[in-house]
Formats: C-alpha cells, sequence, structure tokens
C-alpha cells in the first residue's frame, strides 16, 4: 500500500532545509516513486528560501486560525483529492512545522480520504536535545518576533511541545504510524535520513552546503534585543536588521546552557522521558552540553552602536515612507 507522509517538525529540526531539498529534488523523488507536490512559496523553496513547506495548506485546513496569507482554506480538500488521485499509487509526503492533527472534523478527513484511496498516513516528527530547543526557539524569537528578555527568563517559562503533538498524533494514526527521530543524531545527515531511512528510496541526493535560518550567536542575540527594544512600534526595521545580521556566515560564539537555564529546564525530564520511550534510534536528553555558559553582555560602546543601527534603520523607513 502507499503512504501518505507528513512531516510536522518539530520547529528547529532542520525543517526547512528538508523543504528546500525535497522542492529541489521533486523531480527525481517522482521517479523514484515519492511526489511532493508543489504548494505554497513552492519555487522559492527551489531556489533556497525559508518557507512554510508544502503542507501549509493542509496545515490551514486543519486549523484555520493559523496566520498564513490563504485565501480559501477549505478549497484544500478538494487540492489534497486531486493529489492523491493524480499520485497514481506514488507515495506523498507533506511538510509544515504547523501540520498537527488534533481529533476534529478536518483532521479525520484528511485520514478518511488518503485511506479511502488505500494510502496510510504516516506522520514524522523530529526532536532535540531540550536545551538546545530550547535556545533556538529563543533565537527565532529574538530575530522574528521582537523578543527582548534574555534566554534566562525566557526558559523560565517555556515549555517544549513534543509530548502534546506525538499523544495527538497517536491518537490520530496509530502509535505504529508515528515516527519519532532525534535530530541531533541525523544532523549531518538529514536528506539521508528522509530519504533513504523514511521514505526507503535508494537514492542519495547531491550535498549542497546550504545554511538555512541560522541562529543567533551569544553577542548577536545582545545585540538584537537592543534593537528590538528600540524598534517596538517599526517591527519591519528590527526584522531588516536580523535579516542583515543572518545574511552573513556566524562568527559568533553560541549562547551556552547556564546553571540557571539548566535548572529551570530540569522540570521537563518527564517530557524527555515521554518522547524516548517511543524515538527510533537513539535517546534525546534534558541538557547535552556542560551548563556552564553564561548570557553574553554588551558593552556600553557596543550598546550604544546597536542603538544607533536601530534608530537610523527607523529614521530611514520611516523617509521612505513620507508622501512626495
Amino acid at each position: 500500500m502507499p503512504t501518505l507522509f507528513l512531516h510536522g517538525g518539530a520547529p528547529k529540526t532542520g525543517t526547512s532545509y528538508i523543504q528546500v531539498v525535497l522542492a529541489q529534488q521533486a523531480e527525481r523523488l517522482a521517479e523514484a516513486g515519492l511526489l511532493y507536490p508543489a504548494g505554497h512559496l513552492f519555487e522559492a523553496a527551489r531556489r533556497g528560501s525559508v518557507t512554510s513547506g508544502n503542507g501549509v495548506e493542509m496545515a490551514n485546513y486543519i486549523n484555520p486560525n493559523l496566520p498564513h496569507r490563504i485565501a480559501d482554506k477549505s478549497a484544500f480538500a478538494a487540492t489534497f483529492a486531486r493529489h492523491l488521485d493524480e499520485a497514481d499509487g506514488r507515495d506523498l509526503v507533506y511538510s509544515n512545522e504547523a501540520l498537527r492533527f488534533p481529533d476534529n472534523e478536518r483532521s479525520r478527513h484528511i485520514v478518511d480520504v488518503a485511506t479511502g484511496r488505500g494510502y496510510v498516513p504516516v506522520y514524522i516528527y523530529l526532536v532535540r536535545e531540550l536545551a538546545g530547543f530550547a535556545l533556538s526557539v529563543y533565537s527565532q524569537l529574538v530575530k522574528r518576533h521582537r523578543e527582548t528578555r534574555t534566554f534566562a527568563e525566557f526558559a523560565a517559562g517555556w515549555s517544549p511541545p513534543y509530548a502534546a503533538v506525538i499523544a495527538e498524533s497517536e491518537a490520530m494514526f496509530g502509535a505504529g504510524n508515528v515516527q519519532v527521530h532525534n535530530y541531533d543524531a541525523h544532523r549531518d545527515r538529514l536528506a539521508d535520513l528522509f530519504v533513504r531511512d523514511i521514505f526507503g528510496l535508494p537514492l542519495t541526493l547531491p550535498a549542497k552546503p546550504m545554511v538555512i535560518n541560522r541562529s543567533l550567536g551569544a553577542k548577536e542575540l545582545a545585540m538584537m534585543r537592543v534593537v528590538n527594544s528600540l524598534c517596538r512600534s517599526t517591527p519591519r526595521a528590527a526584522a531588516f536588521v536580523s535579516d542583515a545580521i543572518t545574511s552573513v556566515d556566524g562568527g559568533d560564539t553560541p549562547l551556552g546552557i547556564s546553571p540557571r537555564v539548566a535548572q529551570s529546564l530540569s522540570r521537563h525530564q518527564d517530557e524527555v522521558e515521554f518522547v524516548n520511550a517511543r524515538i527510533r534510534g537513539p535517546a534525546i536528553r534534558l541538557v547535552g552540553a556542560t551548563a556552564d555558559g553564561e548570557e553574553a553582555g554588551l558593552t556600553p560602546v557596543e550598546t550604544a552602536m546597536a542603538a544607533t543601527l536601530a534608530r537610523l534603520v527607523m529614521r530611514t523607513m520611516s523617509a521612505e515612507e513620507r508622501p512626495g
């Protein structure tokens, strides 16, 4: 029976990279028997840009409250049926970080349409060391959502989604059709993990060095917190600075895990054990590295430079928006 692969993340586990690889190699994969249907921003993904993957329409069909700008979120029902019919018995894969399957009518509709055409739905979910995951989520918030808290302050109130997503997926698909993999154990061979191990295709895809959506280093995070605090009313300015920083290779020292952060995260040990009872391959850990890192601070000169940069960008953007 053909398989419907549903890749739901988790966030910060190379999802954007996988989506780029699948889009760029769609023709080869189709020849080998796996379809990655063209979807939202497909051509941008082929060019190596960060996108939401081809599963964004499915995710928004299941949960119309997601913020993606899709004119008719119910239209995917017909699109999905067409994809299955045109697949002619080949496997399919959809990928999006928001692709979850709560027990609701639209989730069940996706499953019923697939199984009614002879497909076996398999949910794919990658997890990673909790401290590293928390740090990557935090970095993304600083980059894209004007976060101003320190990492320690963020970690004190953060909770991982792993157990909830996995339990929800097992209820929808059955435990045997939910694959949980350790991102940290495969981060240097993600394409092979998906293509060879998960999809079962005897392909070796061209290895293209790609750094997609990289995390910020310690000093970069500290600088962006200053920028974010000044750009609260001008989100475009903060995004402009963040994009400029991440457009160059990171030479900054990664932010470490402090004892304070490690202590905050220790309350999630049960979550780690829940995941490890289901994972295929090496287990994940709560904190992988020695908990001896500290938040990086800025010197007064560096703080002044970050503030000056933020004000210059805001002033330039305000001037561009004035009429005439």
